[in-house]
């Protein structure tokens, strides 16, 4: 959407998140295979995945069986440890963005167009103040736009909160607003997943936690 590429920089982030994204070839990820412009107007080619996004199927259902749930997690956190290998981080990772292959019936991770590519001893692209993402599935330091702080681990958050979203039918963080929703990601502690659901193992529900902790250093340490 020309609304997204007004600025050169938006153009090369763009183009260099897409293009280090096409060079990406795992089962869980979408294939990219061009990316190009006409005059004014850039472009990336993918893969159509036939399928529904796991947002449809949240919506249905509200929750998902815990084996389920786990399954998904898993296959997203594995897709996710070559980009992040290769200084990839997805900076959008939400139900929307992960398809769900009727027939294979396995999640494939869309959409890296806001992508952020660490590449040493370049320039970085994204301003500190600069707000990419979805309110709901971002990382405190995301949240506040410190550029510098946004890598892995930032994906890591958004999982978590997929995987609890879920878990429980519900998010981690709520809000009435954007604005509300981007300060309780700092201040409002999650309830445990396994108080709205009994049924979900403790050691679970610690994990799921864990991928949302607050500060990065309590998180996992990578996908793996």
């Amino acid at each position: 959407h020309a609304e997204r590429l007004k600025s050169p920089q938006d153009i090369e982030r763009f183009l260099r998140a897409t293009r280090a994204a096409a060079q990406l070839r795992h089962e869980n990820l979408c294939p990219i295979y061009e990316v190009n412009d006409v005059p004014g107007q850039y472009f990336l080619v993918m893969a159509h995945i036939k399928g529904k996004p796991l947002s449809h199927f949240l919506n249905e259902h509200k929750r998902l069986p815990i084996r389920q749930a786990v399954l998904i997690t898993k296959l997203i956190a594995t897709a996710m440890f070559e980009p992040h290998q290769k200084g990839i981080v997805h900076r959008d990772l939400k139900p929307e963005n992960i398809q769900i292959d009727e027939e294979r019936h396995q999640p494939v991770i869309m959409e890296f167009g806001l992508a952020h590519v660490d590449v040493p001893d370049e320039p970085q692209l994204t301003q500190d103040g600069q707000l990419m993402g979805t309110p709901y599935y971002m990382s405190p330091e995301q949240a506040v736009g410190h550029s510098n702080e946004i890598g892995p681990l930032t994906d890591l958050y958004a999982l978590g909160v997929i995987l609890y979203e879920m878990l429980t039918g519900e998010r981690p963080i709520t809000g009435r607003t954007v604005g509300e929703v981007l300060r309780n990601v700092h201040t409002q502690q999650p309830i445990p997943p396994i108080e709205h659901r009994p049924q979900i193992d403790q050691t679970l529900s610690d994990l799921c936690l864990k991928a949302i902790a607050k500060s990065p250093a309590d998180r996992f340490a990578s996908m793996a």
